[in-house]
Parts: C-alpha cells; sequence; structure tokens
C-alpha cells in the first residue's frame, strides 16, 4: 500500500512532502495550514492497482450506475454494460433519459460495484467521469464488446433487441463512455 499527501481537489493527489515544506490552503475552507495538519487530517490510503488491473477488474462484470445530466438535475440509472478494456458500452433505446441527456450534455459519471469474494461486506467500486458518446447499434466497436461478453448476457441483450419497441422507446444504440 502507498500513503499519498491528500490535500488537493477531492482530498487526492499530490506527494508526500519534504521536511520542512511550505504551508498549504486547506481545499476545503480555503485557510493556511501547516503542512502536517494537512497530513493528519487528509491521509488516504490508495492501492496500487495499474489500469491493466482496473481493465479486467472492468471486462469481468456486466453492471454499472450511470449518472448523467438532466435537465432539472442529475438522472442515475443502473445498467448493464459490455466491455472492451476501459471503453464501456450500454445498450438502450434513443428516447430513453440516459440517451436524451448524452445528446444534450456528454459528460457521464459511472459507478460499477466490485463484491468481495466471500465476505459480506459492501462491495469495493471503480468510479469515473468522462464523456459519452451515442453509437448506432451496429457499431464495429461495441459489437466486438458484445462478443466478448457473457454468454448470458449476449443471449439476454439479443433477445431484448428482438423485443425493443421502436415505437415507442425509438431505435436501438450504444452509448460509449
Amino acid at each position: 500500500m502507498h500513503v499519498k499527501k491528500a490535500c488537493g481537489p477531492l482530498g487526492l493527489g499530490g506527494s508526500n512532502p519534504s521536511p520542512g515544506a511550505r504551508s498549504s490552503e486547506d481545499p476545503f475552507t480555503s485557510k493556511p495550514q501547516k503542512q502536517s495538519d494537512c497530513m493528519s487530517r487528509y491521509t488516504a490510503t490508495l492501492l496500487p492497482y495499474t489500469l491493466g488491473d482496473l481493465a479486467r477488474l472492468i471486462v469481468k462484470h456486466d453492471f454499472c450506475i450511470l449518472a448523467t445530466q438532466g435537465v432539472r438535475g442529475p438522472h442515475v440509472a443502473g445498467v448493464c454494460y459490455f466491455a472492451r478494456e476501459l471503453d464501456l458500452y450500454i445498450p438502450t433505446s434513443a428516447n430513453t433519459a440516459k440517451a436524451r441527456n448524452v445528446r444534450r450534455d456528454a459528460r457521464v459519471a459511472v459507478h460499477i460495484p466490485v463484491p468481495w469474494p466471500l465476505i459480506p461486506a459492501p462491495p469495493k467500486s471503480i468510479q469515473f467521469q468522462g464523456k459519452a458518446e451515442i453509437l448506432p447499434i451496429n457499431d464495429p466497436a461495441a459489437n466486438e464488446a458484445l462478443e466478448h461478453g457473457s454468454l448470458v448476457m449476449r443471449r439476454v441483450f439479443r433477445r431484448l433487441l428482438k423485443r425493443a419497441d421502436a415505437e415507442t422507446w425509438g431505435e436501438s444504440i450504444w452509448i460509449h463512455v
């Protein structure tokens, strides 16, 4: 485990200060503080995950919570996804709130719960923000991710795709994050 200085935006980032470092500003109160106060109040323990580790975890799972910005505030939905490395492909219909929101404002947030094996405890999680885009249902990259998904998820998706009511919900599309 690595311990890093946690004085910065959202209490993350930075590096351990050298002895005799100057005072910094508390990110939550905008008041000057000593570096030692900063270290004691906002120290975070970070696990040494690589992007490859995260990609493997993301590909192993198929459910996430997608947050988009609606007209009247945030819109949050639990969705299934197919992943190819760090790219998520979320199947949906063109007239859903999440698709309308992504067309209007591409900024999204994603939360992927990662259960602990054999431990009945709250899950770990992968969380990130990014930009989303709408892709047609026949997009080659999205369909490649689909082919690498679990057999059960592929069958469920294809069955839902056949039964989708295009008149009500619009054409089927992918949201790529």
